[in-house]
């Protein structure tokens, strides 16, 4: 390969900017080398430098093989033709030449020509010049003393002729004497005044120079035609008469319309000298210039300001007849101006080249041809307007030069969307002028439109570092069947200009989904797009896709990359129920700062709706670092209220890495809507939000106690914008969980450890199903997947019974479980198999479902035949079988536990009755020990004896026998008496000995009345809760607090002094103060977490606590 490296300038010595397009024909190289015929695009560098390796063609075969080089610059379009030899690296200059024959070499010029004569006249006179005087034929003429002989008969014109070559010649020529041909010579012809000898050396009637009248005994009309015109057979005339020419095309090539045959101009005597409405009449109306044409536009100069104007009526029809046009001018022009073509004759092309098809039942359909835009650079004034049906228009090497701030191409009318369909663009290639424009360099209103390859080129330069640009680069407005296929922005790095008040998107739908909004006005802006092959890459001055139309969206095989917002934004934000799929698509960043401010920027925005995701990768995504002073790492969440219906879920909204002292401001894009938001505790939307954004600030002083909702939330506030791979939001503020959007994922998670995301819907709902589980961070959020991903095992499956806000409807209790395994077949089997002891097993055997094993841990069926009455339910494990009330299942605290030996009780067994081998025993049986197990028998027998009860309430006592204590009275208490038979007895409450010096309190409820004094310990075994105020009061003990072994205690020590002593350390006075405390807090050891339902109280220097923004 060999390396062209150069500068191109300007006329006026400033760097080109533009694009070089290089072709070049099949060759073979000097070394026998094939080579394709081919074509390249080269962007030249903001300094002019043009960079390009090429394959040598000198001496390539065939003779005379050129690269053709167009330079398409901001202001000419120049063509040249390179040989490029194996010197590398080389300069334009040096393989610049001039073609000769050979493949791809076009006619020679004039001046090329006169240059190679000179040098040949230049050469043969030095050569001649003093050489051999006298004995050669002088170039100049000269007078011979001989013959001269020539080798042979001459095989070339202006070769010298031999007598030879001319006497043979004559031989077949007539003569001509006195101006005569001799009779003898006219052959089979007879002389007469009337006849002639024509062209087929035949004889016939002479014609004569005057004007013909007829053709074929056929009448000519006596008008002359105009340019254009050819004369024409008209059969209601009976004559030929002048008529729009189409130069011998057939039907079919009158449907291909090239732009350059309809670029016009003409300069009409109709006074324009003042502004205002005007009717101007053209001697000629070119095709494709109609009177009647909806959005059609001229363009005016030559004098005065010049402009482009729309066409609102006329006479003309675009036939080459006289007529009119009429429009109205903003600005004079004085006689001499110019009316031409406003879009290069692209527009004229497009209306020149419908065709009219009457169909059976007399409806004319419009089928409206193909044009192709001649290549080069066109200059555009005005929209190009395409309004025709079927028809493709082919931009292939051709660049239109948008000079106005509107719409540059526009495909349909904005008034009736359905009255343009099918139209195709190809390779259409825009040049934005305009600096800061908003406008879009494709608009589409019409229906079942198609685009392939579009590209923006490089504006001219602006001064400072400034081009042109587009708004957005496609915007689709009412088409519901729009194809994009191939879109590349790489080609124009300054083709978008994103600020805080305006940021485009390269593709832009802007809805509602009912009605116009404010685009347009001929129907639902419902677009349903079908996108792929896209390269977006706005260059951190735009963002990728903002689809608002609450359609059906369709993005696949594309790179998104560069965004300053979002790579992509859809959902029902605007109305509508379709969703979004993308397939393959992959996403990139890149860009360090949003114009908003610092606030990240989000990989897809869904409000509202349903995404779904299959392969690529995980969209790119990133929260603010708010701080980066330290290594203590805080993250930050916004909780909205909206005054009604309570705090929204945890937003999460960035991270700050900090030492513990300063300032860290804190700004977030604020969700939408109206009423109050908290963006810090009692801060109010109005004084902390403005443009969209709210900022609060951390003084890393310790948080205040904040109550994380742990309810599902009944507030979900609208992001429009808000940072992270994934920002799942509603689509309008308010307390309806069906707004919210969720998220199908299907993806290559390979390069991705987590997912950090942003969501509304928190426990309400599961805002992602994923076919692998994968591990998600940011804001609480509910997933419902399956299979597990590339990075991760420990992520939960999650699913709903029900939703939460149901209503309490009784059409939705008692419904049947999410998790229905429908029939079982006969048992025994298992259902679920929770701990598989023999893992190795199960993944070797086909369908992975071996018998199970007697160490399974399993919920299964240990009877059924297959009905469903028939089930009986099992479970089963290696170890034991707990049963918790209130615990986390420690191992410990259980309530009931079966282990191969014994079925445990650790609470009391409340049953009807007991069956012992079956049975319940007999009336007045007793449950007795056989030494073995137990059995029913007689009462008394085996050492018992009868009971003495006969009254309810009676107690069995016993002093020398066993006796009854009848039942007391009500409010009775039961006193020791000596000279009770069983030595108790009922009585007044408080009377007798003191009732409290030996008592014992049994499990529940207890009032103790009065006051108590105790003269020794009091032991508690669990919590000790004391209602209303109370006190302590103690002359503290009179030896020194002592503290066991690992135990805590506070109390009043010997000095009478409140101390504390922490699992067995030293025993230390607690500090009393009696005002504020000022200073720094102790360090709290750890990482606390803030799961829901939990508060977080203090911050120090080495705090990594999580902080709430309310």
């Amino acid at each position: 390969m060999t390396r062209v490296s150069d500068t191109v300038y300007r006329a006026d010595g400033t760097p080109a900017s533009g694009t070089v397009l290089i072709s070049w024909p099949a060759f073979t190289t000097v070394d026998a080398k094939p080579v394709a015929a081919g074509n390249m695009s080269v962007l030249l560098a903001a300094d002019g430098s043009l960079v390009v390796d090429l394959i040598p063609n000198v001496g390539a075969t065939p003779t005379g093989t050129y690269y053709q080089v167009v330079f398409n610059l901001d202001d000419v379009v120049r063509t040249e033709y390179w040989l490029v030899g194996a010197s590398s690296p080389t300069t334009v200059g040096a393989v610049r030449a001039s073609p000769g024959s050979g493949t791809a070499a076009p006619p020679v010029s004039k001046q090329y020509v006169d240059n190679a004569i000179a040098v040949n006249k230049a050469y043969v006179d030095t050569a001649v010049a003093s050489v051999g005087s006298g004995a050669y034929v002088a170039k100049n003429g000269d007078a011979m003393s001989g013959p001269l002989t020539l080798p042979a008969d001459p095989s070339a014109p202006n070769q010298a002729s031999t007598k030879h070559y001319v006497d043979t010649a004559l031989l077949a020529k007539a003569n001509l004497v006195s101006g005569v041909v001799p009779p003898g010579q006219l052959g089979g012809g007879t002389v007469d005044s009337t006849q002639c000898l024509k062209g087929n050396s035949t004889w016939g009637p002479c014609g004569t120079s005057s004007n013909a009248t007829a053709l074929q005994g056929i009448p000519l009309d006596t008008a002359s035609p105009s340019d254009g015109q050819v004369v024409t057979y008209d059969a209601s005339a009976g004559k030929y008469k002048p008529k729009p020419g189409s130069g011998g095309a057939t039907p079919g090539m009158l449907a291909e319309k090239y732009s350059t045959d309809f670029a016009w101009t003409q300069s009409p005597t109709t006074d324009l000298s003042t502004a205002g409405a005007k009717t101007v009449s053209l001697a000629a109306c070119p095709a494709g210039v109609v009177g009647s044409e909806t959005f059609y536009h001229v363009y005016i100069a030559g004098t005065g300001t010049p402009e482009a104007v729309k066409v609102t009526g006329g006479t003309c029809a675009g036939n080459g007849s006289a007529g009119t046009l009429t429009f109205t001018t903003a600005n004079a022009h004085a006689s001499g101006y110019t009316i031409s073509s406003a879009t290069a004759g692209i527009q004229e092309a497009s209306i020149a080249a419908k065709l009219d098809i009457l169909s059976g039942n007399n409806y004319h359909y419009y089928r409206d041809g193909y044009v192709r835009v001649s290549p080069g650079l066109h200059q555009l004034y005005a929209p190009l307007d395409i309004v025709a049906n079927d028809q493709t228009i082919d931009f292939s090497g051709a660049i239109v030069k948008c000079n106005f701030d509107a719409d540059c191409i526009v495909v349909g009318r904005s008034d009736s969307y359905m009255a343009t369909s099918n139209v195709t663009l190809i390779k259409p290639r825009g040049m934005p002028t305009v600096q800061g424009s908003q406008r879009s360099m494709i608009t589409v209103y019409g229906q079942k439109t198609r685009l392939f390859n579009v590209m923006s080129i490089i504006g001219p330069y602006q001064g400072n570092n400034n081009y042109g640009n587009f708004g957005h680069l496609v915007t689709v407005v009412g088409d519901q069947a729009f194809l994009l296929d191939g879109l590349d922005t790489t080609a124009n790095v300054n083709g978008f200009y994103c600020s805080a008040t305006f940021c485009p998107s390269v593709i832009y739908a802007p809805g509602p989904f009912n009605g116009g909004g404010a685009w347009g006005t001929g129907g639902d802006n419902a677009a349903v797009g079908w996108l792929k092959h896209l390269q977006i890459a706005p260059v951190c001055q735009g963002n990728g896709i903002d689809w608002q139309s609450g359609n059906v969206l369709h993005v696949e095989d594309s790179v998104i990359q560069g965004y300053s917002q979002f790579g992509i934004r859809t959902g029902l934000m605007a109305g509508g129920y379709g969703m979004t799929t993308l397939d393959n698509v992959y996403e990139e960043g890149g860009c360090t700062t949003n114009p908003l401010g610092n606030v990240g920027y989000a990989g897809v925005i869904v409000e509202g709706g349903r995404l779904s995701v299959h392969g690529g990768e995980v969209p790119y995504g990133v929260y603010p670092t708010f701080a980066n002073t330290g290594s203590t790492t805080n993250y930050y969440y916004i909780v909205a209220t909206d005054g009604v219906n309570g705090p929204s879920n945890l937003l999460y909204a960035g991270s700050a890495k900090t030492n513990g002292t300063g300032n860290i401001p804190i700004t977030n894009q604020a969700p939408y809507g109206t009423g109050n938001w908290a963006v810090v505790t009692n801060v109010t939307r109005a004084s902390a939000c403005s443009n969209g954004i709210c900022t609060f600030t951390d003084t890393q002083a310790a948080p205040t106690s904040y109550a994380v909702l742990s309810t599902p939330p009944k507030f979900f506030p609208k992001l429009d914008l808000w940072p992270g791979a994934f920002v799942i939001g509603p689509s309008g503020a308010g307390n309806s969980m069906a707004s919210n959007a969720s998220v199908s994922l299907d993806f290559n998670d390979l390069n991705s450890a987590s997912i950090w995301q942003t969501n509304t819907q928190g426990l309400m709902g599961d805002s992602i199903d994923s076919s692998r589980c994968i591990l998600i961070a940011g804001s609480p959020i509910w997933q419902n997947c399956t299979g597990q991903s590339y990075n991760v095992d420990l992520v939960s499956t999650m699913l709903h019974t029900k939703i939460n806000q149901d209503g309490g409807l009784a059409q939705l209790q008692n419904l049947k479980g999410r998790l229905n395994f429908a029939a079982s077949g006969s048992g025994p089997s298992h259902f679920i198999t929770l701990v598989d002891s023999n893992l190795q097993k199960t993944m070797g055997a086909a369908g992975n479902r071996p018998t199970n094993d007697v160490n399974d841990t399993y919920v299964g069926y240990d009877a059924g035949n297959g009905a469903a009455a028939s089930i009986g339910l099992s479970f089963g494990a290696p170890l034991s079988i707990s049963n918790y009330i209130g615990n986390v299942g420690d191992g410990t605290n259980w309530k009931e536990r079966l282990t191969a030996a014994a079925k445990s009780f650790t609470v009391p067994v409340s049953a009807p009755g007991y069956q012992i081998g079956g049975s319940y025993g007999t009336n007045g049986q007793c449950l007795k020990s056989t030494g073995t197990g137990s059995a029913w028998g007689s009462c008394g027998s085996g050492g018992g004896s009868a009971s003495p009860l006969t009254t309810k309430g009676d107690l069995w006592g016993f002093g020398t026998a066993d006796a009854r204590l009848a039942v007391g009275t009500d409010g009775q208490c039961l006193l020791a008496d000596a000279s009770s038979a069983v030595g108790l007895k009922w009585g007044t409450c408080g009377s007798g000995m003191a009732q409290d010096a030996v008592v014992v309190h049994n499990t529940g409820a207890e009032t103790i009345g009065g006051d108590k004094t105790f003269s020794g310990n009091i032991t508690v075994q669990g919590a000790m809760t004391v209602a209303g105020s109370w006190q302590v009061e103690s002359a503290g003990p009179a030896t020194a607090m002592t503290v066991g072994a690992g135990d805590s205690k506070v109390g009043f020590d010997s000095d009478g002094k409140l101390k504390v002593s922490e699992n067995g350390g030293a025993v230390t006075e607690l500090a009393k103060v009696s005002g504020n405390i000022s200073g720094t807090a102790a360090n709290l050891s750890g990482t606390p977490a803030l799961p829901n339902g939990t508060t977080a109280t203090t911050q120090s220097v080495a705090d990594n606590s999580q902080k709430l923004a309310t």
